[in-house]
């Protein structure tokens, strides 16, 4: 039976969050014997047995929303998707939209990208919040923050000295933060929607409930 203490130091080991919990899933084109495109992940054969593997409900997302699906992939390159080391309660899946100029301040780019942290709940509904995914979620700021760190250390924005760094990540957050919770088949219909849905979100400054309703409005529940 765990201790007071073994329980805390569990919290304590699953709240700190550095970039190696976070891997970047790159889709890489090739092309078929047909001489037709598609997409393929190499890190997936490094994953298996490890926290970051996927089962595949979330291969099958992955694939479908990057492109890895030549028939019905949505090759959405903007977005840059990371796995979540399963140990460290924040959900599935850390998206980056990258599409976004980054923010000049003094002397530094500074990244301002939406954020989406996703937990896929096979033939659950959308959610748009957070609402259901429980503890999954314990972690999901400091996820958030480590995926912007990281695709702005991608982009070549992040300073080099450590001096630097931290001035510089003083000015580093989101656009937005976008907790959701659902079927895949429902999150990639928020995607193909997410347009119309920020919009709604400028225009009526509405919070997760009323977006999930708006959302609602626009496309017909996937998995009902």
């Amino acid at each position: 039976m765990a201790t007071s203490r073994t329980r805390a130091a569990h919290n304590k080991s699953a709240a700190s969050f550095d970039e190696d919990h976070l891997i970047h899933l790159r889709p890489v084109k090739v092309s078929t014997r047909t001489r037709q495109e598609r997409f393929i992940f190499p890190e997936l054969g490094d994953l298996v047995s490890t926290s970051f593997e996927l089962c595949p409900d979330e291969l099958n997302f992955a694939n479908t929303l990057l492109g890895g699906d030549h028939n019905h992939g949505m090759r959405r390159h903007n977005l840059w998707v990371y796995r979540v080391d399963q140990k460290k309660f924040a959900g599935d899946f850390v998206i980056v939209d990258v599409s976004g100029q980054p923010q000049k301040v003094g002397q530094w780019l500074v990244p301002r990208w939406e954020v989406f942290v996703l937990d896929l709940k096979m033939n659950g509904a959308l959610q748009l919040g957070g609402g259901g995914a429980g503890i999954q979620f314990q972690n999901w700021r400091q996820a958030a923050h480590t995926a912007l760190l990281k695709a702005a250390r991608s982009k070549g924005l992040m300073p080099n000295n450590q001096r630097d760094f931290v001035q510089w990540e003083r000015h580093v957050r989101p656009k937005h933060v976008w907790r959701m919770v659902g079927d895949r088949r429902e999150i990639l219909d928020f995607f193909k929607n997410v347009r119309l849905v920020r919009r709604q979100r400028r225009r009526t400054n509405a919070g997760p409930g009323a977006l999930t309703d708006y959302f609602r409005s626009l496309r017909p529940c996937s998995i009902c």
